[in-house]
């Protein structure tokens, strides 16, 4: 008559070696043998150990235990992926030292890259943040609006979702129900995460590389609210046009010229210094301008050359640019001949010659605007020269109001005809 044990392992032994003749396939019945079977070993090696003089294991148990768990483990693949394996584990739920309940899962030949795939996922998602906190800076410095605040809040949400799906367990879960609603193979998940992640970061590249044309569209909404006065919402776009594209020479110069009607004239020099930067001579015309103004002529002056230089090259310049860059050049010439009391007068007598060739090449671009008119009469006085009169009527006739230097200009032409009528009378 065999013993308790012997029975436990001879149903052991023979669970075991049904698998060993039929291992293309494991029914739920063979495995639940397998492993209770073990169980009940486990159970009985537990009281033998604590009741030797009870129980007494022979040699020949333990070298057919030793036997039938090195073939248990042969198998120990087959029986990991079994689909009720995990599902009995948890229910059970053995101890730590059962170890045939802990079979790992093996790694399909299809999933051993996984980890680069996840890597790469998680390089991709890092690079989708960096661009999306540089797009929502831009799009939300300063005032914001309806669209600007979408804009930037529309490439987080999208990030988000697909770095949830990537670092979180409820987005991994997500993830994985819909990537299974669209029957993508679980060995094929790992790679389908890195698509997402691509993919995101592929529209948040392209959205990035359109910020250039959006600041564009921006710069002309502005230009729009400039003409028809509307001075706050010219301003919002003009800002939202740099802070798209900072290095925007054209926003730069517009939002200088709407500072200089705001008579915000240090933060217009500013912004046509700025402008300059990309070559723009109206740029250099109206920031030497306001040196001029501020009577700092010595700078002014290189730049309204700089200016000239650039109208120079460009055939499709337009001849008022070219009036406005020479009458300002003129202007400052002018104006430092009289600015040094102490100059020689053969040193003054050069400046003013130079300020009457810009002045009448000024005229002969344009014949009909005022200023160079206006300062050519008084080159011609201070040279003690005649035609001051003439230019002067042409100054009264041409100048205009708009801009304070010509109203001055203005009232100093009718001053000096008027005198020149009295005179007449004597």
């Amino acid at each position: 008559m065999s013993s308790p044990h012997q029975d436990v392992l001879s149903r052991y032994g023979s669970a075991v070696n049904a698998l060993l003749k039929d291992n293309s396939s494991l029914s739920e019945a063979q495995l639940l043998k397998i492993l209770k079977a073990r169980d009940e070993l486990y159970a009985l090696l537990l009281l033998a150990a604590e009741k030797p003089e009870q129980i007494k294991l022979e040699e020949d148990f333990w070298l057919k235990l030793v036997q039938f768990d090195e073939q248990l483990n042969q198998h120990k693949d087959t029986i990991a992926q079994h689909e009720k394996y995990q599902q009995w584990r948890e229910s059970f739920n053995p101890p730590e030292q059962a170890w045939w309940w802990y079979f790992k899962q093996p790694v399909d030949s299809r999933d051993q890259l996984d980890w680069l795939w996840s890597l790469l996922t998680i390089a991709c998602i890092t690079i989708s943040f960096a661009l999306v906190k540089d797009i929502a800076d831009r799009f939300l410095s300063g005032s914001t609006g309806v669209w600007s605040s979408f804009a930037a809040i529309a490439p987080a949400v999208l990030t988000l979702l697909a770095t949830g799906g990537a670092l979180t367990n409820v987005g991994k879960e997500t993830i994985e129900k819909g990537l299974e609603y669209f029957h993508i193979p679980k060995h094929h998940q790992h790679e389908a995460k890195f698509g997402l992640a691509v993919t995101v970061l592929a529209l948040l590249f392209i959205f990035h590389a359109l910020l250039p044309q959006i600041a564009v569209w921006y710069n002309n909404a502005g230009e729009q609210n400039y003409l028809t006065e509307e001075w706050s919402s010219a301003q919002s776009n003009f800002e939202r046009a740099l802070a798209l594209q900072p290095d925007y020479s054209e926003a730069h110069f517009n939002l200088g010229l709407l500072y200089e009607d705001l008579q915000e004239f240090d933060k217009a020099k500013t912004q046509y210094q700025l402008a300059a930067q990309g070559d723009i001579p109206e740029a250099y015309n109206n920031l030497a301008r306001l040196h001029i103004l501020d009577e700092e002529y010595s700078t002014a002056i290189p730049l309204l050359q700089n200016g000239l230089g650039l109208t120079g090259r460009d055939e499709s310049a337009d001849p008022l640019l070219e009036y406005a860059i020479r009458k300002n050049l003129g202007w400052a010439r002018f104006e430092q001949s009289r600015a040094d009391e102490e100059m020689p007068e053969n040193a003054k007598a050069i400046l003013l010659e130079e300020a009457q060739t810009e002045l009448e090449e000024a005229i002969r671009l344009a014949p009909e605007q005022g200023a160079a008119h206006c300062l050519l009469a008084q080159v011609l006085e201070a040279q003690r020269r005649a035609g001051s009169l003439l230019e002067w009527e042409r100054c009264r006739q041409y100048a205009s109001v708009l801009q304070p230097e010509e109203d001055a200009w203005l009232t100093q032409a009718k001053a000096r005809l008027a005198t020149a009528e009295m005179e007449g009378k004597q």
